[in-house]
């Protein structure tokens, strides 16, 4: 193999009307590999008046930005061949044109795809494009021209199964989000939650032959979406969230456990414990340890955790009740068992007040709750996850303003997936 095709091989590049020199030395003291090359073939036809009177013209260089190459920046210095048409009627002139890059560009084909794929990562605009020797605007141009690749297909058809919430996108603004609850894929992001761009949206994108195979759509207790899934979605079965019932109930016991421990003198016993293992309040007692004795420091003295928690309820009555309920509440939920949530619900004498909204709030939306046990196994718990690797995009980014751009990247970290793979040692 000669060495031309070695530096061809490196830098990636298979159009063979590129001719690497191979005879300029690489300089170890720059900071950046210049590799120089020449592009020229035999043309037959003017590309304008498809003339045949094409002469050679010169040549015109162009510095052509490559994938970085042991982590230093690599510029192809290209002479590109110029042609000139001798037609009277013409005399236009035009550059030889390669797969290499794009007409006009500096920002090589490979260089673009490097790009796509950093972005797919956990990884600012900024930091590419300071990694692949680039401007940010460059990273952000790259963006906008993906937008209209990434929007969703209006001819595709909806699922069977929605989860829809809402998260926290650019400054002062929630925005709706869509996934397939089978296969978590996202189905739609909107900029704002408002019931009418909702609506507008799936009704215009979607005719209803389309939204009526929607049969269950899975959302937590925010009141506003329950009218608009019934007019959007007529034959959908709202089925409340396993997640947020689970977290409704375990709030009101912590809450009720911050009221009681309020009451005490910070160096008190009764404090201590409730304040310094608020964790062992929110486990189900069945995970409780209740034969192995552990210490305690902030106790000064060795204990199950069953004891640390009784310990716990036996300085309020209400306290103690609460926490009963409440996990009796928590355990038919994960459970499916209606009658244990029925008589859980029922036997709530003597709860704290926030447990008791909790209770009013379950016996109000009894029907959801009951398509949720009948279902099973559909939850928002897909689109809980998503929300989490949004907020970590934006995270990373330090804060995201223009919502297109936001909107693009999401779409692009959740569409292209990379392989993890395994370091190649042979």
């Amino acid at each position: 193999m000669s060495q031309e095709q070695s530096m061809r091989n490196i830098l990636k590049i298979e159009d063979l009307n590129v001719k690497i020199n191979s005879e300029v030395p690489l300089n170890p003291s720059d900071k950046v590999m210049h590799f120089y090359g020449k592009l020229t073939y035999k043309v037959n036809e003017c590309p304008f008046c498809q003339g045949s009177q094409i002469v050679k013209n010169g040549f015109k260089t162009s510095y052509v930005r490559l994938p970085p190459v042991s982590e230093m920046p690599v510029i192809l210095v290209l002479q590109k061949q110029r042609y000139l048409c001798r037609n009277r009627e013409c005399q236009k002139s035009f550059s030889a044109q390669t797969s290499v890059v794009q007409a006009h560009k500096q920002i090589s084909q490979n260089l673009r795809r490097s790009l796509i794929i950093a972005m797919t990562k956990d990884r600012s605009m900024s930091e590419v494009a300071a990694y692949y020797n680039v401007s940010v605007n460059v990273v952000q141009r790259l963006l906008d021209e993906l937008r209209a690749q990434m929007k969703p297909n209006p001819e595709s058809s909806l699922p069977a199964s929605l989860c829809i919430d809402e998260f926290r996108s650019v400054p002062k603004r929630m925005s709706f989000i869509a996934i397939d609850a089978q296969h978590h894929e996202i189905i739609t992001l909107l900029p704002d939650r408002k019931t009418q761009t909702i609506e507008t949206y799936f009704t215009n994108t979607y005719p209803l032959s389309e939204r009526l195979k929607v049969k269950h759509v899975v959302v937590d207790f925010n009141a506003s979406y329950f009218g608009l899934i019934h007019r959007v979605f007529p034959e959908a079965m709202i089925i409340a969230d396993r997640f947020h019932l689970i977290q409704m109930v375990l709030l009101a016991i912590d809450q009720e456990r911050i009221h009681t421990m309020k009451h005490f003198d910070p160096r008190s016993l009764e404090y201590r414990t409730l304040k310094f293992h608020w964790r062992l309040f929110l486990m189900s007692y069945d995970k409780l340890n209740q034969r192995e004795p552990q210490w305690f420091p902030h106790l000064k003295d060795r204990k199950t955790q069953e004891q640390v928690v009784w310990q716990g309820l036996d300085t309020d009555s209400t306290l103690e009740s609460t926490y009963l309920c409440g996990h009796k509440i928590a355990e038919a939920i994960q459970n499916n068992n209606p009658s244990k949530l029925v008589s859980a619900l029922q036997e709530s004498n003597g709860v704290g007040e926030r447990l008791a909204a909790v209770i009013r709030t379950f016996k109000h939306n009894h029907l959801f709750i009951e398509n949720m046990i009948q279902t099973g196994c559909l939850s928002n718990g897909p689109i809980e996850g998503v929300n989490r690797k949004i907020k970590q995009i934006k995270r990373t980014a330090f804060g995201l303003t223009n919502w297109l751009r936001f909107e693009t990247r999401i779409r692009i970290e959740f569409t292209y997936k990379t392989r993890k793979r395994r370091p190649i040692r042979k």
